[in-house]
């Protein structure tokens, strides 16, 4: 990672910028020796594909049997952000308790059930959400020394495959944030769907009694509480921002039906998964890059001849492979 100092950075701020662009993430140091982070933003609207950092056993398996792997959230390496952002809701319900009951309720309800103040159960309990991760970059270390830390590949499927691909199922696609404020904006806006559905319902209800508030208010709670814990999924530290990440996720109510919930070992440990069948047209297209540090030509020869074979779909799917100097 490039070190600026603050003279260097305000004497040559748009090479600065473009190496941020490039390494996803640069540091400029005071005199003090306090350091600053500078990342570069991309526009959601941007994002034309997704990539999906796996081992070559990994895309193998997704090849040959058209299935990508959902994995619980807290068997990830940060299922400590799910209590996190939960816990921005949490806060956020305290501040708006008082200006109208459905958000008292809310945070009973959160409380209850996902801060581990009713039932007895634990969060790994209540909470069964399946996450499969994706980066808007195509070439980043940090995500092959994590996923790839023996060689591997970044499969890229266009983002608008992907967006199809959770349309009409159990599936959401969610971007993760990793700034304060647009976490903040984000819980805001959703609390102000739920009060917005609940003075609609009030007002439905006319002159009626009270006696039916908490049940309509609990349904109305109910019906987000898959998108306030795929939200809270979401949030991330700034730490990690150079990963750029999003997330196809899915609950426990489809991952529950017999057989489909699944399990694999890793390093002693079962993992439990879920996987999502993906249709023929995610491979039109598709970009797959090969991980650093690999005998190139082999390697992308071989995953040619995988996807030609496997995937006659994926004709027009292109291959380079890593710039990155790494070496495994």
């Amino acid at each position: 990672m490039t070190v600026f100092t603050y003279s260097q950075a305000r004497r040559n701020l748009a090479a600065v910028l473009e190496r941020a662009k490039k390494e996803g993430k640069v540091l400029i140091k005071r005199k003090d020796g306090s350091l600053f982070a500078l990342y570069p933003e991309t526009p959601s609207a941007d994002v034309s594909y997704l990539y999906h950092y796996t081992t070559a056993e990994g895309l193998k398996g997704i090849a040959e049997e058209n299935r990508i792997r959902a994995t619980n959230i807290f068997y990830m390496n940060d299922s400590e952000e799910l209590r996190g952002g939960l816990r921005l809701f949490e806060n956020k319900l305290e501040e708006l308790a008082s200006t109208h009951e459905i958000y008292s309720q809310a945070l009973r309800e959160i409380r209850s059930w996902f801060l581990g103040e009713g039932q007895g159960l634990s969060l790994e309990r209540t909470v069964q959400i399946y996450a499969c991760c994706f980066s808007e970059k195509k070439d980043v270390l940090s995500q092959w020394r994590a996923y790839c830390p023996e060689g591997g590949f970044a499969v890229g499927f266009r983002r608008s495959k992907v967006e199809a691909l959770v349309k009409g199922e159990d599936l959401a696609l969610s971007r993760c944030l990793y700034r304060r404020d647009e976490q903040l904006a984000r819980i805001n806006a959703i609390l102000d769907d739920i009060r917005a559905e609940a003075l609609q319902s009030d007002e439905a209800v006319g002159s009626q009694p009270n006696v039916a508030q908490d049940s309509r208010y609990f349904e109305i709670i109910d019906a987000h509480m898959f998108e306030i814990i795929r939200t809270a999924a979401t949030f991330k530290h700034i730490g990690f921002h150079e990963e750029a990440e999003w997330r196809v996720m899915t609950t426990l109510q489809r991952a529950e039906r017999p057989g489909e919930l699944k399990s694999r070992v890793r390093k002693g440990r079962l993992v439990p998964y879920r996987e999502i069948s993906l249709n023929g047209s995610m491979w039109e297209d598709a970009h797959i890059v090969v991980a650093p540090g690999a005998p190139r030509e082999l390697v992308l020869e071989a995953a040619r001849r995988l996807l030609w074979h496997s995937r006659p779909e994926s004709g027009t799917a292109t291959f380079e492979a890593s710039d990155t100097p790494y070496r495994h």
